[in-house]
């Protein structure tokens, strides 16, 4: 059996890492910080991209939901000859 100590309203586990009240392991609240900055830092960078993808070419239609259809063509297309369609 593992011996448990409270501690600011958390428990301390015999392997020296903290859990809260309900076992959610607080360490993993640092994965928060670096993931809010990567997801700024990706969107900033995919901005210019997007809006290069928005803005219509010929006939008013911009090339983004041309290339989504291609893209679901193209998988449909492989689902079948691998033989599941």
């Amino acid at each position: 059996m593992c011996t448990q100590e409270r501690q600011r309203g958390g428990v301390m586990t015999a392997e020296g890492g903290r859990r809260g009240a309900g076992g959610f392991p607080l360490w993993s609240l640092w994965l928060i910080w670096p993931a809010i900055w990567l997801a700024k830092g990706v969107g900033a960078a995919a901005a210019p991209l997007l809006a290069a993808l928005m803005t219509p070419l010929a006939l008013s239609v911009s090339p983004l939901p041309l290339l989504l259809i291609g893209v679901g063509v193209a998988l449909l297309l492989l689902d079948r000859a691998r033989g599941r369609g």
